[in-house]
């Protein structure tokens, strides 16, 4: 017998799967703009993680030290800070050679600045990630996750 907290899980779950395969669907349309792509990178690699029982904290988070993609709590209760690179070819380099010296170095003081301003989370394990996101002309999407990759 199925009880409401299951049929409640299945409901979400499969609302999780139609956002993710509209997200998918809009990744794929070449006519959006690439500001745009950036944003609906960040939005796939949410969901997709909200599917594995991660929880969303923060999406888009400014201080004066830059910005954070996607903060995550994973199911571990580690918050992950995830830097998200979304492209739709390599011709100036793949995603993951997006992630500069630079921009960690940043995404490192934007997160403890982050830390600071949410204290219920600031003596959890954090890690730092990186999703990469390449849309090949033929709409085929290939999302690679690095964990604690910087």
């Amino acid at each position: 017998m199925i009880n409401e907290e299951d049929m409640i899980l299945d409901i979400q779950q499969e609302e999780l799967l139609s956002r993710v395969a509209k997200v998918e669907e809009q990744l794929c349309d070449f006519s959006i703009p690439n500001k745009t792509i950036g944003s609906l990178g960040e939005e796939y690699t949410s969901l997709k993680l909200m599917l594995k029982n991660w929880i969303l904290l923060d999406r888009n988070w400014h201080s004066r030290f830059g910005e954070l993609d996607v903060v995550m709590m994973n199911a571990e209760g580690i918050i992950v800070f995830i830097e998200v690179k979304t492209r739709r070819s390599i011709r100036f380099g793949t995603p993951l050679e997006a992630v500069t010296e630079e921009k960690r170095i940043k995404t490192h003081k934007a997160a403890f600045n982050w830390l600071e301003n949410h204290k219920m989370f600031k003596h959890r394990r954090i890690r730092f990630d990186v999703v990469s996101i390449l849309i090949s002309k033929d709409k085929n999407i290939q999302i690679q996750h690095i964990l604690g990759a910087f």
